[in-house]
């Protein structure tokens, strides 16, 4: 009889373990922004582009990064405008006083597991300033699929989560994505800031920690109690 608790307590332990390991979450950095400072700047209707290969801070090799501003109304051709500029740590967006602009940075790279050998339920976007009109939209490609978050609103500063489960059913094969696209749209002199996209798992469950540490301590009792039994 002890020996069938004990061999039921190891196997509840080694049970609450295991779905606690299966339960961590994978986080794969897409860009810190570390990289030297690039940028562009449209001064009219005219979208201005700029490609470059991120080479440090990221989990993606070969990863190309073209950011896109457009000053849709206001600028004047030589010095009002939009802009988008990214290294030294952060992604800048940024119009000048009465222009109302769009921006994009988008990434394409080889097919890659953005899972990280997990479940990829949400890409997060850490804001470090932003004007409250502002909006971000969120886009994700395979090749062959695209699933698109629609556009939604920062609260300020702070992680922003933008769930998977918010996407339109586009069916991308996340295990083999290649392209990313991050647009963002304002009331006019809108401004932010962001320090890093990346994937992650918003803890949705708190559970399985707990019972992966709840799972150590059966085994524990378990060996207590056979030496008591010896």
């Amino acid at each position: 009889m002890n020996n069938f608790k004990l061999s039921t307590l190891s196997l509840l332990a080694a049970g609450g373990l295991a779905f606690s390991l299966q339960a961590s979450s994978a986080a794969l950095m897409i860009d810190d922004f570390a990289d030297p400072v690039t940028g562009i700047k449209s001064f009219n209707n005219t979208a201005q582009s700029i490609s470059s290969i991120v080479t440090t801070g990221t989990d993606i090799s070969g990863l190309n990064r073209t950011l896109t501003a457009t000053a849709n109304s206001g600028g004047d051709g030589s010095f009002s405008g939009t802009a988008i500029v990214a290294g030294g740590g952060l992604l800048k967006i940024s119009n000048d006083s009465g222009v109302t602009g769009t921006a994009s940075a988008t990434y394409n790279f080889a097919d890659f597991d953005l899972t990280g050998g997990g479940t990829l339920t949400a890409l997060l976007l850490n804001v470090t300033a932003i004007d409250l009109s502002t909006q971000v939209q969120i886009s994700l490609g395979d090749g062959v699929n695209t699933d698109t978050s629609g556009y939604q609103s920062f609260t300020g500063p702070g992680t922003f989560f933008n769930l998977l489960s918010d996407f339109s059913a586009g069916g991308v094969d996340v295990t083999s994505a290649n392209y990313l696209r991050l647009d963002f749209k304002g009331a006019m002199d809108w401004d932010g800031q962001f320090s890093f996209i990346a994937t992650n798992e918003p803890p949705t469950i708190p559970e399985p920690a707990t019972l992966g540490l709840f799972g150590i301590g059966l085994l524990g009792f378990a060996a207590s109690r056979r030496r008591k039994v010896a």
